[in-house]
């Protein structure tokens, strides 16, 4: 299996999806408080420190 990394611009990756698996990870793991979490990992303030990436999602029925 082949691991690509794609511009979130590009491989859309919606605000909310952001937040809450920043959120998932960080917050409910115990990596970061909540208080501190709600500004940290608000979508505008995570674009707003730079470029996105994210794994690019294959197409249904395309090879992994």
């Amino acid at each position: 299996m082949t691991l690509r990394i794609a511009d979130a611009a590009v491989e859309f990756v919606g605000d909310k999806e952001l937040e809450e698996l920043l959120h998932r990870v960080y917050v409910v793991d115990g990596f970061t408080a909540a208080d501190v979490g709600a500004s940290l990992f608000a979508a505008a303030a995570v674009r707003a420190r730079g470029k996105l990436l994210s794994p690019e999602i294959p197409a249904a029925g395309s090879p992994a």
